[in-house]
């Protein structure tokens, strides 16, 4: 989880104001939309303050998010755009912790502590806290329920894992697989067996990101973790993917990024690419 301070309520203009975040506004981008992208859904594992779901949300997508702090959950329910989108179903907010599948707990302790980074589960990590019960999720439940075209995995290293074992479980069960996933923690937290693992159902094309801002390449919105899919920029291939061996090869850290390979293959423009940073209006229509 990323280290924040608590914000209050109303106050994310005041971030977005600051970020460079995504249109579906953007003439090129509607157009790609029509061909295949969009309309579909995202699933964001690790909400935060929400600046990937404002832009998946402004691109068109409808979102899944998750965040297991309550308050961050509860500031969400209150703040544009998510309230907005909360009422018109184009969002939907589960304050869930990720667990393993079928993980016999129902709910897990959850310590809110004075700043967002003091705020985790199971144990207190700085005195005092608030101790809540917050309800457990695996992420095979959200593919099987939502059928999502990109889940973008941001817990921590257990919890990235925990969700891939789950994807995987639920493709063996026959659920339609996610064309798209990254994970921020990699390679720290994804190891190279679970790498081939990912690989030998269907994941067979990679890409890491190093961060929104990668050197060499494109300076994206400042939100979050940036775009995903066909517009993540890679040091080594820019816009293309790495083979399995080509990934394994790579000594880089970063989020990364992975194809089904169900996925649409058209290769996005260089007018879709801009799209990433075009400037954003706050409220969302």
């Amino acid at each position: 989880m990323r280290s924040i301070l608590l914000l209050p309520p109303l106050t994310l203009r005041g971030v977005a104001a600051q970020t460079d975040l995504t249109r579906h506004r953007h003439p090129q981008w509607r157009r790609h939309r029509h061909r295949g992208f969009g309309k579909e859904v995202i699933v964001d594992m690790g909400f935060n303050i929400g600046q990937d779901t404002a832009a998946y949300l402004e691109l068109g997508y409808d979102v899944v998010a998750v965040e297991a702090n309550p308050r961050l959950s509860a500031w969400a329910n209150q703040s544009e755009p998510f309230k907005s989108a909360l009422a018109s179903s184009r969002l939907t907010l589960l304050n869930r912790l990720v667990v393993e599948k079928d993980s016999p707990r129902a709910t897990i302790p959850f310590f809110m502590g004075s700043h967002t980074e003091r705020s985790v589960p199971y144990s207190c990590y700085a005195p005092p806290c608030e101790e809540v019960q917050v309800p457990t999720i695996s992420c095979d439940k959200l593919v099987v329920d939502y059928s999502p075209l990109y889940i973008k995995i941001d817990t921590d290293d257990k919890g990235d894992v925990a969700c891939i074992d789950a994807i995987l479980a639920s493709m063996r069960q026959g659920a339609v697989p996610p064309k798209y996933i990254s994970v921020e923690a990699a390679p720290r937290g994804l190891p190279s067996d679970k790498i081939k693992e990912l690989a030998a159902a269907g994941y067979d094309s990679f890409k890491y990101m190093q961060g929104a801002k990668s050197k060499g390449g494109p300076l994206y919105h400042g939100a979050g973790s940036g775009p995903f899919g066909e517009f993540v920029f890679d040091q080594t291939t820019k816009y293309g993917w790495h083979d399995l061996k080509g990934i394994l090869a790579e000594h880089r850290t970063g989020d990364l990024h992975m194809k089904h390979s169900s996925a649409w293959t058209h290769r996005a423009s260089n007018e879709m690419l801009l799209a990433w940073r075009h400037s954003a209006g706050w409220p969302l229509n």
